[in-house]
């Protein structure tokens, strides 16, 4: 895999086992991973939260749900996915459960689920993959 990484003026070819964060031109870029392949933008924390908002609302839930202690299956099974796929798009699991206002061990836990899940359910699956795509 290769990590490539951009801003208006030129695209650079980093080495895949470079960090996930790096700063250039004192711009902090993040470690952006989609469809498999690992992409730095600068986006902003803030963007990207706002796109995973946007995600969370294609789906027809509410921010408030994915940050709740709802229970219900498919309130959990939107929680879980948007826990994984900021882990998967280079946040840590500490700064995953402080903007889900949870713990880590619960990120850990969400992540570790989910991963097991798309593994063996071809319907959780499709729901990761077009979660993705959105």
């Amino acid at each position: 895999m290769h990590i490539l990484y951009s801003n208006k003026e030129e695209v650079v070819q980093v080495n895949p086992c470079a960090q996930k964060t790096k700063a250039k031109n004192g711009m902090k870029l993040h470690y952006w991973i989609e469809a498999g392949r690992g992409i730095e933008t600068n986006l902003s924390k803030e963007q990207v939260l706002e796109g995973v908002k946007r995600k969370v609302k294609s789906f027809g839930y509410e921010w408030k749900d994915v940050t709740g202690s709802s229970r219900i299956r498919h309130v959990v099974d939107i929680r879980h996915l948007t826990q994984f796929y900021l882990y998967k798009n280079g946040w840590n699991y500490t700064k995953v459960a402080q903007l889900m206002g949870k713990n880590h061990a619960t990120i850990i836990h969400s992540v570790k689920k989910c991963s097991e899940l798309i593994s063996v359910d071809k319907d959780y699956k499709e729901m990761w993959t077009e979660y993705r795509v959105r």
